[in-house]
């Protein structure tokens, strides 16, 4: 049935003698699926006789290691399984092997990690390694961890726009998902609303579900223009105000609701707070009721618009709670009921000046 060789590499060998063989015997590569968290803290603990949820661990810890500390060394590093069992009661070890390595890497040579893993021995603590979603015979890469992310962001792109462009189009081409796409997107996507920029928005129609209106930016139409103006970038804070004239970015990280908020000045019109939501997934976005309320509040009554952008292409859904609009029947129309746009965002615009 099967013709040729098959080479199963099952466990960690020594990197020469794979490199060895490879070049000898030329033998086809499939790349298995990373295991999921649930399948990584399954491998490391017993599991009991009886179990009456199958969606709760009834188990034992295994090696000493609790699964609290699996869970957080793989959700905050990204770390192997390998590195699980060796690093799993001593994380901040961990933490500086991750530091030193993105440290250790320049910045082309983080490049050539993405697009070579052989290339660089030391990268695995920052780099994983997913099938192709086309053909397992072909891998993707993508940053192992959030936190690699932002070490990699501050210490190699933050400053550097042709290394940020080619780093963003190679995580673009390997995993859309990507946490540091997504850096680089937000930083370039803050830029350009704080300086002069004509912006095109579309209008986006919404439809009434069950429980939320649904806004699909697929069927965004009705373009308007809106200009923005080079202002001052401030940190919003919980319990802050807007300014008139400033480009507002929550410090949390989980800010509910929105990534930045800023009042536009456009000529013939009176000022418009507008809140922005950037997504880079093709994905649902859920807006939180206590967001809403928090731009309520930010606004003053004022009425004000809601946002999304995007890169050009990715078209997300978003999905508002009915309860946000108290005591309107299912027959409102959502479109004005809650006025969403779409602003897509090509590369040009991304990175004007590669």
């Amino acid at each position: 049935m099967f013709q040729g060789k098959f080479f199963f590499v099952v466990k960690a060998v020594r990197f020469s003698l794979l490199l060895q063989y490879l070049e000898n015997y030329s033998p086809r590569r499939f790349f298995t699926k990373t295991w999921s968290p649930t399948e990584l803290i399954q491998g490391y603990v017993e599991i009991a006789p009886v179990c009456y949820n199958t969606h709760i661990f009834c188990s034992r810890p295994y090696l000493l290691h609790t699964e609290q500390q699996l869970w957080n060394l793989y959700h905050k590093y990204g770390a192997s399984p390998a590195k699980l069992v060796e690093y799993a009661d001593d994380p901040s070890s961990y933490k500086n092997k991750v530091e030193d390595e993105v440290q250790r890497l320049s910045s082309s040579a983080l490049l050539d990690v993405l697009e070579t893993p052989d290339s660089h021995l030391e990268s695995s603590s920052i780099i994983t390694i997913d099938p192709s979603p086309t053909s397992r015979e072909r891998f993707v890469a993508r940053v192992a961890s959030k936190f690699a992310s932002e070490l990699i962001w501050n210490r190699h792109l933050k400053r550097q726009v042709s290394e940020s462009t080619r780093f963003y189009d190679l995580l673009q081409a390997n995993t859309i998902t990507s946490a540091a796409a997504r850096l680089v997107f937000e930083s370039q996507i803050h830029r350009l609303l704080s300086q002069p920029h004509t912006a095109t928005l579309f209008r986006v129609p919404g439809r009434s579900g069950k429980v939320n209106f649904i806004y699909d930016t697929k069927k965004a139409q009705d373009p308007h223009d809106i200009h923005l103006n080079s202002i001052a970038e401030y940190w919003l804070e919980d319990k802050d105000d807007i300014h008139a004239s400033g480009y507002h970015r929550p410090r949390s990280k989980n800010f509910p609701g929105f990534d930045s908020i800023s009042v536009i000045h456009s000529p013939g019109c009176r000022p418009l707070p507008f809140a922005f939501q950037i997504m880079l997934n093709k994905e649902e976005h859920d807006v939180k009721l206590a967001g809403l309320q928090r731009i309520d509040d930010l606004s003053r009554g004022i009425s004000w618009l809601y946002v999304v952008v995007a890169p050009e292409g990715v078209t997300p859904k978003i999905k508002v709670p009915k309860e946000y609009f108290p005591g309107e029947g299912s027959g409102i129309d959502p479109t004005d009921a809650f006025p969403v746009f779409y602003f897509p965002v090509n590369r040009k615009l991304l990175f004007p000046n590669p």
